[in-house]
């Protein structure tokens, strides 16, 4: 498989499975100087995990502006940031109170 930034932009690559824009795009802040950022999430075969060389955990440009994540890779975060998230470091480091 192809895991390349060219090949996840594809639009009939099936392996793709959630395709967004975030950044201020997104929050409607853009301005004339605004880049696209753009994250997205695809599904490697599991026979894939087996070989040599497994897959690459997430695929991105030099400037950070598209990155792709594994879905396994996607899992990671998402559990991490839950960890954040009850553990109230997500709001301290945000420079929020801890106490609701």
């Amino acid at each position: 498989m192809d895991y390349t930034l060219d090949s996840l932009d594809a639009a009939d690559n099936t392996s793709v499975i959630f395709r967004g824009i975030v950044g201020s795009r997104a929050y409607g802040t853009a301005n004339a100087n605004s880049d696209t950022d753009i994250r997205g999430v695809f599904v490697v075969p599991s026979a894939e995990y087996v070989r040599l060389v497994p897959p690459p955990k997430q695929v991105l440009d030099t400037h950070n502006d598209k990155t792709y994540y594994t879905l396994l890779r996607f899992c990671e975060l998402a559990t991490l940031f839950r960890a954040c998230v009850k553990s109230g470091g997500v709001r301290r480091a945000a420079g929020f109170n801890s106490q609701p």
